[in-house]
């Protein structure tokens, strides 16, 4: 199997081909956002003609401003410059409606022409196959150089996609732990008024406990997750976090001031310890998302050196 000069003179064509594809693109792109603006200039001056036009027939007919400006014998005066700021708003408009024109025929002119790229990636993709089919069977240093770019590329690849899931698993994680830090000041608020003596709010603190045990359970999967999605980076938090489970049996089986201020103890403890694991997610996964973005930059590097390699050997 071999690369012909004539499989690389299509590809080369291809590839300019692509490049205007991608040239008229960026042409109709531009002109579709000029004609959203067209659009609303054209409608706010329809709304202001349609203004005008209206305090125009007022003054002709009879109206209210007819008789007050009558009063005043500016009647004729007034009606002559709202005609003047009619016919004002109508020559806008008509040169808005006539620059609308020209910009959708120019969307019409470009749409047209993509239309000859409607293959063009199929037949470059077709070909860059062929000529990686060629390349990987080659053991001289052009192999070794098209080895070395796929393995950067997947590399970076594999970088990108794993900053995202970091990303989102520690979004996750924060989400899960504003909602628990959420519940404890809750059940902590509820417990103060259970300790002065309030018995329908001892209830109260009992299933809003239920309810941090739920979403701790959560909370701690999501901060494994987390933990697991940011070792694949080749990262370590500068420790592990976690909350520990809350154990709130004092409370269950005796509805006493001393367990009831145990249970507020442990519910502060969960506070404080909810804080600090805030403190310690937050710069982290805000030091992803400043890195999602460089990450993305170079796999477009690297995947962008290896087709130019492909394209040009």
């Amino acid at each position: 199997m071999a690369w012909t000069s004539n499989q690389q003179h299509q590809l080369l064509s291809l590839v300019n081909q692509r490049n205007e594809r991608e040239r008229l693109t960026r042409f109709l792109a531009d002109a579709e956002a000029v004609q959203t603006s067209q659009l609303a200039k054209l409608a706010m001056l329809t709304d202001q003609l349609s203004q005008e036009q209206r305090d125009v027939d007022q003054l002709t007919g009879l109206s209210w401003r007819t008789i007050y400006y009558t009063i005043l014998q500016r009647k004729q005066e007034q009606l002559t410059n709202e005609e003047a700021e009619v016919a004002q708003l109508e020559l806008a408009y008509g040169t808005a409606t006539d620059e609308l024109q020209q910009t959708r025929q120019l969307i019409e002119t470009y749409s047209q022409k993509l239309t000859a790229y409607a293959s063009v990636d199929r037949d470059y993709e077709a070909l860059m196959a062929q000529k990686r089919a060629v390349i990987q069977l080659r053991w001289d240093s052009i192999g070794r150089q098209y080895d070395q770019l796929v393995a950067d590329v997947e590399a970076a690849d594999r970088q990108f996609i794993e900053a995202q899931q970091a990303f989102r698993a520690g979004r996750l994680a924060l989400d899960e732990l504003y909602k628990t830090n959420t519940m404890l000041m809750d059940a902590q608020h509820i417990g103060y008024l259970d300790l002065v003596g309030l018995t329908l709010a001892s209830y109260a603190k009992l299933k809003k406990l239920d309810d941090v045990r739920a979403q701790t359970f959560a909370l701690q999967q999501a901060l494994y997750q987390f933990q697991r999605e940011y070792a694949d980076l080749g990262y370590e938090l500068r420790r592990e976090v976690h909350i520990t489970g809350w154990y709130l049996i004092g409370d269950a089986f005796f509805d006493n001031a001393f367990s009831d201020r145990i249970t507020q103890t442990r519910i502060e403890n969960a506070l404080d310890a909810s804080e600090e694991v805030r403190q310690i997610l937050i710069p982290v996964v805000n030091q992803l998302a400043n890195q999602i973005g460089p990450f993305k930059d170079a796999l477009a590097t690297k995947s962008l050196a290896l087709q130019t390699f492909l394209e040009e050997v």
